[in-house]
């Protein structure tokens, strides 16, 4: 099940919470995966970081949202500048030369289902049992360049149990 209430989103399966926001600077902030988890009213402010200054060698975002690092933020994408020293999620050059993204939110769909994604790896073929949520991220610095993020949600998966890649044996007395 996918439920977007208000800046946040909350991707559950039968036992898993998947929970994103979108921060005060509209970047997407992860907040919580794992067990199932229920949301109250003041759960965003439960989970999402709190910085009230940020360390010195710190660089800080932009004047208007004083406490927030690219660096600190646990942002479900990251990219190249803006202070971001996590592994870049893609590495673009514009016709200037320039290479700084800056992706913020602009807008979200729930699907009903699993898109076709042509040519792009899958993790199961779509079955009609499952939702997807398409989240579309704009340029901050307003260059002509969109990001689709798509998050589908297995309701009805069950972990399958894999082959062991090792087998303990006891030792002969």
């Amino acid at each position: 099940m996918i439920k977007q209430e208000g800046r946040l989103f909350h991707l559950t399966t039968k036992n898993t919470s998947y929970i994103f926001r979108i921060e005060d600077a509209q970047h997407l902030e992860h907040l919580h995966y794992g067990k199932k988890i229920r949301l109250g009213r003041d759960a965003e402010q439960a989970l999402k970081q709190k910085h009230s200054s940020l360390p010195s060698a710190t660089i800080n975002y932009a004047p208007s949202v004083p406490n927030l690092s690219m660096e600190l933020l646990r942002g479900e994408i990251s990219t190249l500048g803006k202070g971001d020293y996590g592994d870049p999620f893609m590495d673009l050059e514009f016709p200037d030369g320039s290479r700084t993204c800056d992706f913020i939110y602009d807008c979200a769909e729930i699907l009903p289902e699993k898109p076709e994604l042509p040519g792009l790896p899958s993790a199961l073929p779509p079955s009609g049992k499952e939702s997807s949520l398409k989240i579309t991220l704009k340029e901050a610095n307003g260059r002509p360049v969109k990001l689709l993020l798509y998050y589908t949600v297995y309701e009805a998966a069950t972990p399958s149990p894999a082959a062991p890649y090792w087998k303990t044996q006891a030792a002969n007395p």
